[in-house]
């Protein structure tokens, strides 16, 4: 008797919201997008590397959300 295979998960889609500059809290006239997220299995990752920039050596860091799937250790 054969067993059965389950096929590997679908691919899911990898979206990545960036905001190259920070809104001050003095502007209250930009538009903002609030999102919440209820139930779900969520981590935020911070990473950041170095770069040369006209200043010297600047320290770039980007905030990830992770879902439970890609969440590595």
């Amino acid at each position: 008797m054969a067993g059965t295979q389950s096929l590997p998960p679908p691919e899911l889609p990898q979206l990545v919201a960036e905001q190259h500059v920070a809104i001050p809290p003095t502007d209250k006239d930009s538009k903002r997008l609030i999102v919440v997220l209820s139930h779900a299995s969520l981590e935020t990752y911070k990473s950041s590397h170095s770069r040369p920039g006209h200043m010297g050596v600047q320290r770039e860091e980007k905030y990830s959300l992770l879902n439970s799937d890609e969440h590595i250790g």
